[in-house]
């Protein structure tokens, strides 16, 4: 089965990552650290495709801001696995060598080759580019709750954010992200692969079947909401098999004009800071030494599978 799911998600807080709690309990893990354009994402796109072919399942984590990349690789049969651990899912070994193995990109680049200049110029404008993207989310956001609150009224709407944040505390639930704001707006991805079947409900509907399930000490598995930081997107019921998501209209989150406006700013907003992290990395591949790289590669699978 194909297994995949994100980082972490992009809401109105700004990023919130889970990759500590996807390798909460992995026996040995390898943090990456380095660059963009260093080549981490490639090299545990290769050692995801070799693991398979060895006949190991293997859970990729995409990047939240770019799907096509990953920030992490698990094999949940041995419980090992490989991360990014730079920002912003910045990952820091608690057991140094006993559970965690630090992995430095950086030791193949060429400091000399490097555009100095160019990299702060590109960062502090990749930069900007987010936090403006945060702020348009967190006016969408504000915009939906607004109209939540005069749909329902603001007793309702309280009494549901209080059961989202109960929901939270209680139970024996997982974080596993399913979908995720991008500048493509919202992707999703196939997060529980294994479920028998798949319910749409409404939002207001998820979060009571959540807040039932927190009740009834279910094992759950919940999906976060990819921008609003107190809402789910959906919840996976492991004794009955089943995975229930939020209908949501042509994958984006809810159609308030002023929302909507918010939301496509943001969009675009992120994808500037794409283009900024894509000419970051052009200057740091042009002075990696990628030949050296993969000439730990072996080790490397060796690491994860052994």
């Amino acid at each position: 089965m194909n297994t995949e799911f994100f980082a972490g998600v992009n809401t109105e807080k700004g990023f919130i990552g889970y990759l500590e709690r996807y390798f909460s309990d992995a026996k040995r893990l390898y943090i990456i650290k380095g660059t963009p354009g260093s080549g981490k994402s490639t090299l545990m796109k290769k050692l995801a495709s070799d693991c398979e072919n060895l006949g190991y399942q293997v859970w990729r984590i995409l990047c939240s801001s770019d799907p096509a990349s990953l920030d992490g690789i698990y094999l949940p049969e041995l419980k090992t696995g490989i991360a990014d651990g730079t920002s912003p899912h910045v990952l820091e070994p608690k057991y140094p060598l006993a559970k965690e193995i630090l992995f430095d990109t950086g030791r193949f680049i060429d400091t000399k080759k490097l555009d100095r200049e160019g990299i702060i110029s590109l960062s502090r404008k990749k930069s900007e580019c987010y936090k403006r993207g945060y702020g348009y989310i967190s006016s969408a956001v504000s915009a939906e709750r607004a109209g939540k609150i005069m749909q329902k009224g603001g007793e309702k709407a309280e009494e549901l954010f209080n059961a989202r944040i109960l929901s939270s505390l209680k139970g024996t639930a997982d974080y596993r992200v399913s979908a995720a704001f991008t500048g493509k707006g919202t992707v999703l991805c196939n997060a529980f692969p294994q479920a028998e079947s798949t319910v749409c409900v409404e939002e207001d509907v998820l979060e009571e079947i959540v807040l039932l399930g927190t009740k009834q000490n279910e094992r759950m598995t919940l999906s976060p909401h990819p921008t609003h930081s107190d809402r789910f997107n959906g919840v996976y019921f492991h004794g009955k098999n089943i995975y229930i998501s939020a209908e949501r209209e042509n994958g984006d989150p809810e159609g308030l004009e002023a929302a909507s406006q918010a939301y496509a700013l943001a969009r675009k907003a992120f994808r500037e800071a794409a283009e900024y992290h894509r000419d970051l990395e052009k200057i740091y591949s042009s002075a990696m030494d990628f030949t050296a790289l993969y000439g730990e590669y072996s080790s490397l699978l060796r690491g994860l599978t052994e």
